[in-house]
């Protein structure tokens, strides 16, 4: 069971996420996700380990949690616009084979690394390293040749039509696969464990519902934090 092969059965060129540019197709987000993933094996990061997700809810935000699940990884979203201290804080506690960083953590991310007991790959976009690539070349963002920035519209501009594959680490229901920190109402915040089958429940425990929920046509708007487990879920 691993909740990142529920993105592989979409048609290729289907619509999957407007980020109020363009629309990103399926195809689109598999590719992404299949590249990071890869290149996170080959930046030995690998089933079991843990990689924290600090970026403002976004496509690759998607693109990240999904590789980080598809390698087998653990997943731990954190507020990107947390005070560096409080990221440090959240870091020291699930000690993370990797950090991806974007928005406001990616500015931060060179002085977190700095500060650790541990050293983390720190991925971030438009900076490399002689560790770690930039963000870009790791999601493989500009592949094919196109702008990931384009905007047409309602227009799907991801040139994929083909069945774009996704390779998914087989998990068993009660590995863990995500840590998300609580919101520390009653003292300072705690990572919860999350199995692959707690994320899968809670899917289908939706799904059972009278009625149908959501349809292959309708548009939902995201308008809580992806880091936040109602967002992520």
């Amino acid at each position: 069971m691993n909740l990142a092969s529920l993105v592989v059965g979409h048609p290729a060129a289907g619509r999957a996420l407007y980020d109020g540019g363009r629309w990103h197709s399926w195809g689109e987000l598999r590719r992404r996700a299949a590249a990071t993933a890869s290149g996170l094996a080959g930046l030995g990061v690998g089933p079991g380990d843990r990689v924290a997700i600090a970026w403002p809810t976004s496509v690759d935000f998607v693109v990240a949690y999904l590789a980080v699940l598809a390698a087998g990884c653990v997943a731990v979203p954190l507020n990107p616009n947390s005070p560096p201290a409080e990221l440090a804080r959240e870091l020291e506690a699930v000690t993370p084979a990797a950090l991806l960083a974007g928005g406001a953590a990616a500015l931060s991310a060179a002085e977190l690394g700095e500060g650790l007991s541990f050293s983390p790959l720190i991925v971030r976009p438009g900076s490399g390293t002689a560790k770690a690539p930039a963000w870009e070349e790791l999601s493989a963002a500009t592949a094919n040749g196109r702008d990931a920035n384009a905007a047409n519209g309602d227009a799907i501009t991801d040139p994929v039509t083909e069945e774009s594959a996704l390779p998914v680490v087989g998990r068993d229901e009660n590995d863990l696969a995500v840590l998300l920190f609580t919101s520390g109402t009653s003292g300072a915040p705690k990572a919860a464990m999350l199995t692959a089958g707690n994320l899968g429940a809670n899917l289908e425990q939706m799904l059972a519902l009278p009625g149908e929920i959501v349809r292959a046509d309708d548009v939902s708007l995201a308008a809580v934090p992806l880091f936040h487990v109602f967002g992520l879920n």
